[in-house]
C-alpha cells in the first residue's frame, strides 16, 4: 500500500517534466555515451578502419536476407556511440552502412 502512495505522489511530479527537459537530458546522455565510445571500442578500431577504408561492406545482402559483415564489429553499438566513433576516428561510419543518427 505504501508503494502505491509513493506512485500516486510522484506521478504528477514526473508528468511535470517538460519534453524540452527530457530532450536536453537525452542529448546530455548521448554526448556522454559518444565521448566514452572510443575507449569502449578501442579493441576493434584497427580492423574497423581497415574495413571502412578498404571498402569492405558493413552489411551484405544474400537474397532477401541482410547480414552484418564487417559491421558486426559494431553490432552492439548504439547510434550515439556510432556518432562518437565517427567523430573521434574520422570515419564515415554512417555512409559505410551503420544506423542513421538519432532524431533530435
Amino acid at each position: 500500500m505504501k508503494s502505491l502512495a509513493v506512485v500516486l505522489v510522484t506521478l504528477p511530479l514526473l508528468a511535470a517534466c517538460s519534453t524540452a527537459e527530457a530532450a536536453e537530458a537525452e542529448h546530455a546522455r548521448c554526448e556522454r555515451v559518444a565521448a566514452a565510445a572510443p575507449a569502449k571500442f578501442a579493441s576493434v578500431r584497427v580492423p574497423l578502419e581497415v574495413a571502412v577504408r578498404g571498402g569492405v561492406p558493413a552489411i551484405v545482402r544474400v537474397g532477401d536476407q541482410q547480414l552484418l559483415a564487417a559491421g558486426e564489429l559494431l553490432g552492439d553499438a548504439e547510434p550515439c556511440e556510432i556518432t562518437g566513433l565517427s567523430e573521434a576516428w574520422h570515419l564515415d561510419l554512417r555512409g559505410w552502412g551503420q544506423p542513421p543518427p538519432p532524431t533530435q
